[in-house]
């Protein structure tokens, strides 16, 4: 058990939900985004932290915020600090829509996008 009593299986099942909520066949894309709003939600409710598990992305982030408020990164607030880990979620969660989107539907868009 972790500080917050999930364990790391648990936390292995919520990162599966989120992550195997492909968007199915006939699923329109209101419905499948709905769903996956409320994985993510039910994710973050249970101790989630989508994106935060790429350290990179979070350093990116706080280094963006830093040099926009023209100070160090250890300098910024708690208040700055947050605003990096919404900033990486929503990057995150939005590129996620993305990935598990249909291929048969929207595989052209997906190339076009450039994701490799």
């Amino acid at each position: 058990d972790t500080a917050d009593g999930i364990t790391t299986y648990q936390r292995i099942i919520l990162d599966m939900d989120m992550f195997a909520g492909g968007q199915r066949t006939n699923e329109s894309i209101d419905d499948y985004g709905r769903r996956l709003r409320q994985n993510s939600e039910t994710h973050r409710a249970a101790g989630g932290s989508l994106g935060l598990h790429h350290p990179a992305l979070y350093t990116a982030a706080l280094a963006n915020i830093a040099q926009e408020a023209g100070v160090a990164v250890t300098a910024l607030s708690a208040e700055q600090q947050a605003s990096a880990v919404s900033k990486v979620e929503r990057e995150y969660l939005a590129s996620l829509v993305i990935v598990l989107a249909d291929e048969r539907r929207y595989g052209g868009l997906k190339s076009r996008l450039k994701l490799e």
